[in-house]
Formats: C-alpha cells, sequence, structure tokens
C-alpha cells in the first residue's frame, strides 16, 4: 500500500495532531503497510484524554469516562480491530452519575431499567412518558430514516413532546453541562447521541486512568512501524507539485502526498502557504462556524478517603451538582458569553473511586471539578478563577460535609490553558457547537477538495454533532478508510 521509494523524510501520510481522532486514524493507516508521520505539539499522545501528575497525585485533563463501549457498537468495533480490548482493562461501576438538583437527586446506572425506575420513582407523574422517552432515545438508529424525524429540531421540543414536569427537564438538562448548550439550543439529534452513548451507556474507564488509552493507540501505532514527532508544531505547509512540504519546529521538513490534519481546521489555513489549493468554500465555512463552549476544570488533592464522608461512595463517581432548576438559563448565558457567580451547575468527577489503582495510598482520594463556561478574555480568568475555585470547592463541602479540612491542594485549567495547550479556538472542549445548523452531514467534511489534505477528530460535522471519544475514534477510522479507498482507486 506504501508509495515506493520514500526517502526518510518522506511519507505517505503525515497527521497532524496525536490526540484520538490522529491516533485511530494512524493505527489503521499503519495497519494497511502505509509509511506514516504523526507530529504533535506536545510532549505525549492523547490531547484532552490525557493524565497528569502534581504533588504524587494523578489526574486525568478533562474526560471523565467513555461511552458507547457496548457490544456491536463502532467504538467496541474499534477496540476489537486495534486489539486495545486486549491491551485495556476497562473498569466500570453500577451507578455511572449522580444528579443533585437542591433537593432532588437521581442516579444514573448502568443497567438501564435501573436508571427508568429511578427517574419514576422521583417523578411519578411522569411515569408512563419517562418509559416513553427513553424507548425513543434507545430504539433511534442514529443513521436510519426513523432519526430523521428529530433532525434539525431542537431537544426543548422533545422534552415538550414528552413532558410536562419543569424539574424533570432540568434534571435531563443538566447533562448537557458536556455540550456547553442549553435544550433551547443543542440540536435534538444530537442530544440523542449524547444521552445514548454517554448517559445511557457510560461510566466506562480504563484502568491506570485515561491516559492508558492513547497510550496504548500508540503502541499499536508504533508496532506497525508508525512514527511520532513530539514537541513539534506546524509552521508551514507548501505545495511541491503532488506532495506537500511541511516545515515543523524543531525538524526542518517533512514531505507527504497526504496530510490528516486532527486538529483546530482554523489553524489550517494559518499554516498554508499556498492557501488557493483550500477551496474556498471550505474557508468560508471554517471562519463561519462557532465553536463550542469551553470548560473550567480544579484539580483538587485530598489527604483522605471519601469513604471518611459517605457510606455508599460508588454514588458518588460522577455527581452533577446544581443549586438552581434553571439549567437552561444557566447555559443560554455561557453560550452568549456571561457567567453567574451566584449559582454554579458543575461536575464533580471521582474516578479513583472506580478505579483503586489511582490512590497513592489509603488515604489519599482525587477529585475533578468541571463546569462549561465561556471564553470571555485572560484578563477575567486571572482576575477570577481562584474565587471561582474556592466557590466550588464551598459548594463541594455541603456534600461532602468537612471535605475542605483535608484539601492538600488544587490546581486549575481555565479556558486560556485549553486553548494554550489543544491549540482549540477559544479553549473549546466539543468542537464545533452542536446546534442544528452546524450539524448537517459534512458540512465541515472529511477532506478539502482537490488538496489531498484530510481532516478528522472533534472538528468534523456529522448529523450527530461533534465532540466525545467514540465519536472522535470514529473519524480517525472513517478518514482512513477514505484515503486507503481513494488510493486503490
Amino acid at each position: 500500500m506504501s508509495i515506493k521509494g520514500l526517502k526518510k523524510d518522506q511519507y505517505d501520510v503525515v497527521i497532524i495532531g496525536a490526540g484520538i481522532g490522529g491516533l485511530v486514524c494512524g493505527c489503521y493507516l499503519a495497519k494497511a503497510g502505509m509509511k506514516v508521520l504523526i507530529v504533535e505539539k506536545n510532549s505525549k499522545v492523547g490531547g484532552y484524554c490525557q493524565s497528569f501528575e502534581r504533588d504524587g497525585f494523578r489526574f486525568d485533563v478533562g474526560v471523565h469516562y467513555l461511552g458507547g463501549l457496548r457490544e456491536g457498537t463502532e467504538f467496541n468495533n474499534i477496540f476489537k480491530e486495534l486489539r486495545l480490548d486486549k491491551k485495556i482493562e476497562i473498569v466500570r461501576n453500577d451507578i455511572t452519575d449522580s444528579v443533585i438538583i437542591k433537593d432532588t437527586e437521581i442516579e444514573i446506572s448502568k443497567n438501564l431499567e435501573t436508571t427508568i425506575a429511578n427517574f419514576q420513582k422521583i417523578f411519578p407523574q411522569e411515569r408512563k412518558n419517562i418509559r416513553l422517552f427513553f424507548d425513543t432515545i434507545i430504539k433511534t438508529e442514529l443513521k436510519s430514516t426513523y432519526s430523521l424525524k428529530h433532525k434539525y429540531i431542537l431537544l426543548k421540543n422533545l422534552f415538550d413532546e414528552f413532558f410536562k414536569e419543569y424539574k424533570l427537564k432540568s434534571v435531563l438538562s443538566i447533562f448537557l453541562g458536556n455540550m456547553g448548550l442549553p435544550s433551547y439550543l443543542v440540536d435534538a439529534l444530537s442530544a440523542i447521541a449524547f444521552y445514548k452513548e454517554f448517559i445511557f451507556d457510560g461510566g466506562y474507564y480504563p484502568k491506570g486512568g485515561m491516559q492508558v488509552l492513547p497510550d496504548k493507540l500508540c503502541e499499536v501505532f508504533t508496532e506497525n512501524s508508525g512514527e511520532i514527532l513530539f514537541n513539534n508544531l506546524v509552521n508551514k505547509i507548501t505545495l511541491k507539485g503532488l506532495v506537500k512540504e511541511i516545515t515543523l519546529t524543531n525538524r526542518e521538513k517533512v514531505f507527504a502526498k497526504n496530510i490528516v490534519w486532527a486538529c483546530d481546521p482554523r489553524k489550517l489555513y494559518d499554516s498554508i502557504n499556498n492557501i488557493e489549493i483550500l477551496n474556498s468554500k471550505f474557508l468560508r465555512i471554517v471562519k463561519k462556524l462557532k465553536p463550542a463552549a469551553s470548560a473550567f476544570i480544579v484539580y483538587v488533592m485530598i489527604n483522605k478517603k471519601l469513604s471518611y464522608f459517605v457510606s455508599n461512595t460508588k454514588r458518588f463517581r460522577n455527581i452533577w451538582i446544581s443549586d438552581t432548576f434553571y439549567i437552561d438559563k444557566y447555559y443560554g448565558d455561557i453560550y452568549n458569553g456571561k457567567i453567574d457567580f451566584s449559582k454554579n451547575v458543575f461536575l464533580c468527577s471521582c474516578p479513583s473511586l472506580i478505579d483503586r489503582t489511582l490512590c497513592n495510598n489509603d488515604k489519599t482520594e482525587i477529585l475533578i471539578l468541571v463546569t462549561s463556561v465561556p471564553y470571555v478574555n485572560r484578563k477575567f480568568w486571572l482576575a477570577n478563577k481562584s474565587l471561582l475555585a474556592e466557590k466550588f470547592l464551598k459548594k463541594l463541602n455541603r456534600i461532602f460535609d468537612g471535605l475542605n479540612k483535608f484539601i492538600k491542594g488544587y490546581n486549575v485549567a481555565t479556558p486560556i490553558d485549553l486553548e494554550s495547550y489543544t491549540l482549540n479556538t477559544k479553549g473549546s472542549i466539543h468542537g464545533w457547537g452542536s446546534i442544528p445548523k452546524q450539524c448537517k452531514f459534512d458540512l465541515m467534511s472529511y477532506s478539502t477538495p482537490g488538496s489531498r489534505i484530510f481532516l478528522t477528530g472533534q472538528w468534523i460535522t456529522q448529523e450527530v454533532g461533534s465532540g466525545g471519544i467514540n465519536m472522535v475514534a470514529y473519524t480517525g477510522k472513517r478518514t482512513a478508510n477514505i484515503i486507503l479507498n481513494t488510493i486503490q482507486k
């Protein structure tokens, strides 16, 4: 499959970015016998799926668990095809998420019937409608004509079709923090995909931390003779006949017939020397689309087991917390660039409650607090990040009474930090925002016409929106297949 006669600095494919999309794409291309180089700006692979250590504590950067890994899904197929199922041990709690909004508390179980029963117990007046709604979510095949019923409508319309109870809609809306959008703006089919793959089939965790997934993908890639170059940025891409000349920061030049851009496409046109090789329609779309919200993350170090504070710690794998039922207003303000410090909706993730290997001794637990936030600007976050972190910790102390006495310290990541680390526009955590007009199939497609520059990752627009590790992995596989099919022709 490889182009014959390639020199040391020449490749069939150069992939820019070693996030999950770039790694999966690289694995399939290398397995097919192509000579592939992945270029990564950071010192390790993974993007938002990385882990890091501080003072002996191990944190996941931003991904709190994997979704859609059940038998028969595309993500499960990828695990098997790349033999990740032989390299990674997946652990999962019975309870994947808990929601606490004022005096209302509800649990999400890996068993769908248990989850339905939990909702029906809290909202008995909506018992029949809860069953109908959940059945609709589960039975909707995202690529079938049946899904067209929900195409380009808003999630709020879907909620109103089934429910009258405002609090029930709020409980279901709180999970949209992962998408950074209120129900009255988010595309219904994208939300269905999100619920189906992450809420009703979530909670899968790689034993050893999230870094295990990209590390094992990298292992598969190099086992198939793939090469990876760390600590390098792409400074310039120049067209040399049918070959692309790629100028890097720490290595003068590499050459490739095909390029896979596995990062923010807005940075692609900044790197192209011959801008005319990119289709003008592509450029207009890139400049027009709006990124999803960013995140504010607090990595907290605690010198005490959570069992000290609660008897059943399995309930507290992931806790969604809000002191208001006006979830839509909160997420709507975020979309419009506002943040209200008096009301916060956030996720508390406790990886070491599902994977005990993450505890460095019996007295240590790790918490991660995550919330969607607008980008604002550097000055704002420098002035307010400590204030916001302290507010979160104070609210968390209401759930884990006395927790503040055992906090050793914490680190904070703002949208400015996330943008700096990933180069995602405005620190976006899910590519483009999943509003209906940005969820049209191939609006941002897998290739730029005529240039042999391909795209992969969370920035690809699909009928079911962007983002999520399983969706990103799928784009990596599909991009690889497109390249292989193109070469075979």
